[in-house]
């Protein structure tokens, strides 16, 4: 049996004993969970897990909801960074370059006009640092969330990371995957999440891309790529795993988990799973935290080994879906 074919089975073994289905997907509630419980029913499994109940103390729910509130939560002469692309597309591959979001810094204010109004005239924004934006641009917020107690525990580390996430039905995340296990809180709005499992990296579309960062040019309203030569090239998706007849055709062993979350709702997403987010449409501004953590060492289970493997399986040329290399 050929290695891609293997990969396939891999897949499709997966999906009869680890990966949930998107009806499947088991939905819980944090009260009484403990860090024990969560460990080892979700984190030592590597299962993504919906947690409801979990919000109900954030002023956030009761702040952040409306733009004015919002607004005056932030305040409105507050300077917040802000990504900008031509087309709502994050970091993304285009015309075979890994093309990232050009990063403005501006009030608050006119931020939520452009979104309120959407005026995408100069481009489509979306407050989407991953930087620890929340505690480094807006540390007076932070008390309005609550970090879950089981958490920390249940990582053995602290957050990495804790991030705002401010946009519209415009802007869109493209598949990729990350290194840090997630919470993920929807204070306010939904949002679409597609799932792939990490056994399924070796499936999908992938690229060695050079980097390069879009440029807007207010004179002639018109948007550059900038390369980044000295960047290293790196490998990254080029699949749609939203197009669930394209991922029928690609790799039809590996169906997508879908999950729309919630408003008062949390998702697990653990570290590796390749994921793309969409907005759900909706008058009420779009707000959502997200903590990353990196589990140490001694808290690395079997699953994060074979996840390894695969990925280093991935990234060889004569596994690429097809069986043509993509490098």
């Amino acid at each position: 049996m050929a290695m891609h074919e293997r990969l396939r089975a891999l897949a499709a073994e997966a999906r009869e004993l680890w990966v949930p289905s998107s009806e499947t997907v088991e939905r819980r509630s944090c009260i009484g969970l403990d860090p024990h419980s969560f460990f080892r029913d979700f984190v030592a499994r590597s299962v993504p897990v919906v947690l409801e109940d979990g919000m109900d103390e954030w002023a956030a729910r009761a702040n952040w909801t409306s733009w004015t509130g919002l607004r005056s939560a932030v305040g409105d002469s507050t300077r917040v960074s802000v990504n900008y692309t031509p087309a709502g597309l994050g970091d993304h591959v285009e015309h075979g370059v890994f093309v990232k979001p050009e990063r403005r810094v501006m009030e608050f204010a006119e931020f939520c006009r452009q979104l309120c109004e959407k005026d995408y005239s100069a481009g489509v924004p979306y407050l989407s640092e991953q930087n620890d934006s929340l505690r480094l641009e807006l540390p007076a917020l932070m008390a309005d969330v609550i970090e879950p107690r089981f958490a920390p525990a249940a990582f053995g580390a602290e957050a990495d990371a804790v991030n705002l996430w401010i946009g519209d039905e415009a802007s869109t995340t493209v598949a990729h995957r990350d290194y840090y296990e997630n919470l993920y809180f929807m204070v306010s709005g939904s949002k679409q999440f597609t799932l792939l499992a990490p056994t399924d990296l070796a499936l999908l579309e992938r690229k060695w891309v050079q980097q390069a960062q879009y440029e807007y040019d207010a004179a002639t309203s018109e948007w550059r790529t900038c390369f980044e030569p000295e960047s290293p090239r790196i490998p990254w998706i080029t699949s749609d795993i939203t197009d669930a007849a394209a991922l029928r055709v690609l790799a039809p062993e590996a169906p997508a988990v879908r999950i729309t979350l919630r408003a008062g709702e949390m998702l697990y997403l653990p570290c590796n799973w390749v994921h793309a987010v969409q907005h759900v449409a909706s008058s009420a501004p779009t707000v959502a935290v997200n903590y990353w953590y990196s589990r140490p060492d001694y808290f690395i289970s079997p699953v994060h080994v074979l996840t390894d493997f695969v990925q280093q399986l991935a990234l060889s040329p004569d596994v690429a879906p097809g069986g043509q290399s993509v490098y």
